[in-house]
């Protein structure tokens, strides 16, 4: 939960990066976040509201220093459409983190 990992930053001193949050483009992505997607239905929705999720709870802090997104490919070509992968690129997750940073950014001027 984020006071656990609030509460390891404040014992440590130190602010916490989280290295790698992510989920994949299927329905209740959130109850096995790192399972195979198998024969699980495309839902860009679902997707989109655990990026949501992370978002509201995470806020930028004195205790967070950052999230690495899983998986945000260097390169264009990587398949989205109708996709289960992780990427929220060219999904609906991607508009939920889009508004995430321009928030930040708007509060951080």
């Amino acid at each position: 939960t984020a006071e656990k990992a609030q509460a390891i930053s404040e014992k440590f001193d130190r602010p916490l990066m989280f290295t790698e949050i992510g989920f994949r483009s299927i329905q209740s992505p959130w109850k096995h976040p790192h399972a195979e997607a198998g024969g699980a239905a495309v839902s860009e929705e679902d997707q989109a509201l655990a990026y949501q999720a992370v978002c509201e709870v995470l806020q930028p802090s004195d205790w967070m220093n950052g999230i690495f997104w899983w998986k945000w490919p260097s390169y264009t070509q990587y398949p989205t459409e109708e996709s289960k992968s992780f990427t929220p690129m060219g999904k609906q997750a991607q508009e939920v983190l889009a508004d995430w940073f321009q928030k930040n950014l708007e509060a951080a001027q």
